[in-house]
């Protein structure tokens, strides 16, 4: 493998990444808005839903980009090319050498291909230009935007990654507790549920739950120390409520989305909803469990004093920076935290739609020049339209590439025979992979004559510029011509 197809792979993949990333923005950008927009009409909507409206539109678009990105799907909404054909033709084709430099160019024989790597056929560039600059259509900023972005999510997972190891560090010296008031209210509290671990720990100021797998609350030795009976009880049904929804699998998916997605500012507004209504949804949950709605706002209020600093990424803390407060406070002390959240029931059906709809209809970015670029004249076409202005240019183009294509056809024919002798000697295991290798060079020569001959009929489109008006269209009947052209 040449360092230039590797280079050629390696564009290609940033390329295509890069287009994910923008289909990902356009959508993302197109769910967050609208989501926010519903919910502020539908004002009546439960905390249940507006919940799971906003999870579907904080990673709806990871999904829904993938779609169009790797599967080839052309939305209605269209593609937008990461730069314009024009720009390719400028930077990759232009200026090419007169025709009659490179005609004459020789392919790599059979014997050499054997032996040694194919040499790449190689164009050479008209006076003036600079040798390898621009000649593969290939802009730089492309990779340097993907290196961008992964300098910046490797920023954001590296944060978490930190707030994750702060957490275990500090919740080294914790002790389990087993026995006593707290663990006697949790047990009655699961009824049943997945077993938690309870411990508590003085190295942090008030309660947190956290864990997927292992599903742990850890008490703070203050609130074991200072909080009633009754504020205790409600505090760990708090907690138990956010293991219960899986609270702690979801403040995981919410911030590594923001890290890795860091690009669209909207996603810090989604991940902030989601953690207020996972708050009141956790209080309503303690509410309905305990009956004791006053109790649960008096250990919130004594608990948001002890808070300095926000709880770490990696968990929930019971009133950490005093988060919605205010809300949920009045939300316990107005009798809502006792309502029913409301139903769902047609959530997940419309979730579906809406994606499938985003899918169809909203744009994507390609990973290349989606526009239609210039049309290539057939060499026929240029030189029936101008016979003494084509004869030395289309006329040479369309030999050219029919001798190139004749050569080829007989070395592929050969190639053929030479398989089918090799498959009646299985013994010879290295010749056979010589010709694999043989094989892959000659499609890569098929490329090539392709580049070649898109090359020669563009020159020659190029050298009849001027009168390019006058070439026929074909779904347009041919133009007299004019009194002063004649």
């Amino acid at each position: 493998m040449t360092s230039d197809s590797v280079a050629s792979d390696v564009f290609d993949a940033a390329a295509t990444l890069l287009g994910y990333l923008g289909t990902f923005w356009a959508h993302s950008t197109i769910l967050l808005v609208a989501t926010w927009l519903v919910l502020r009409v539908a004002r009546g909507a439960g905390p249940r839903l507006r919940e799971r409206a906003w999870r579907v539109a904080l990673v709806g678009a990871v999904l829904t980009a993938a779609v169009p990105t790797w599967t080839g799907i052309e939305p209605l909404g269209g593609r937008l090319g990461l730069w314009s054909p024009t720009e390719l033709i400028a930077g990759g084709l232009a200026p090419v050498a007169p025709a009659s430099d490179w005609l004459g160019a020789e392919l790599p024989s059979a014997a050499s291909m054997s032996g040694t790597p194919a040499p790449a056929l190689t164009v050479p560039a008209a006076d003036g230009a600079e040798a390898g600059g621009g000649t593969t259509g290939r802009p730089l900023w492309v990779p340097a935007l993907v290196a961008i972005w992964a300098l910046g999510a490797a920023l954001g997972i590296g944060r978490l990654l930190l707030a994750r190891r702060r957490l275990q560090r500090d919740l080294a010296g914790r002790r389990s507790i087993h026995l006593g008031p707290a663990a006697r209210s949790l047990a009655q509290l699961q009824r049943g549920r997945t077993p938690v671990r309870l411990s508590a720990s003085a190295a942090i100021a008030g309660p947190i739950a956290f864990g997927v797998r292992r599903p742990e609350i850890c008490l703070s030795e203050r609130a074991l120390g200072e909080l009633s009976p009754r504020e205790l009880d409600a505090t760990l049904a708090h907690e138990l409520g956010h293991l219960v929804r899986r609270d702690p699998l979801w403040l995981a998916v919410a911030h590594t989305v923001c890290a890795l997605l860091w690009f669209q500012p909207l996603l810090a507004g989604a991940r902030r909803e989601l953690m207020r209504l996972a708050e009141l949804q956790a209080d309503r949950f303690a509410a309905r469990q305990t009956g004791e709605p006053l109790a649960l706002a008096s250990a919130l209020t004594r608990v948001a004093a002890w808070w300095t600093a926000a709880p770490v990424a990696a968990a929930h803390g019971m009133a950490g920076a005093r988060f919605a407060l205010a809300e949920r406070v009045e939300c316990l002390l107005d009798g809502r935290a006792l309502q029913p959240a409301g139903r769902a029931t047609l959530a997940t059906p419309a979730a579906a739609v809406l994606l499938a709809a985003l899918v169809a209809a909203a744009p994507a970015v390609s990973a290349g020049p989606t526009a239609p670029g210039p049309t290539v004249p057939d060499a026929s076409a240029i030189a029936a339209a101008h016979p003494g202005r084509a004869g030395g240019v289309a006329s040479a183009a369309a030999a050219g590439a029919t001798d190139l294509r004749r050569e080829l056809a007989a070395l592929e024919l050969g190639l053929a025979e030479l398989g089918v002798a090799l498959e009646r000697r299985p013994e010879l295991r290295a010749e056979r992979a010589e010709f694999a290798q043989l094989e892959a060079r000659f499609e890569r020569i098929e490329v090539l004559r392709e580049e070649l001959e898109t090359l020669l009929l563009l020159r020659a489109a190029r050298r009849l510029e001027p009168a390019a008006n006058d070439v026929p269209n074909a779904n347009q009947p041919p133009r007299a011509a004019s009194p002063i052209a004649r």
